[in-house]
């Protein structure tokens, strides 16, 4: 999703075909993930909050990329 200052933030949130609220990664174009698990709640709340937690540290830590949940 865009900010006001034009910048799209690293992660969002996403709806899947079983309603679960899902976090996309916009740098790798895959899902969020937590290790091996994908980042799905039941909520857009919960997701929301996880988003917006990862969007704080990418923001502030712009050089590191996770894949699939690890440090490169």
């Amino acid at each position: 999703m865009a900010t006001e200052t034009g910048i799209t933030d690293r992660y969002e949130c996403l709806l899947d075909p079983l309603d679960h609220y899902v976090v996309w990664d916009n740098a790798t174009d895959l899902p969020g993930m937590m290790g091996d698990e994908i980042l799905a709640f039941s909520t857009r709340r919960e997701a929301l909050a996880a988003i917006d937690l990862l969007n704080q540290e990418s923001r502030s830590s712009p050089s590191v990329i996770r894949v699939a949940g690890h440090r490169q």
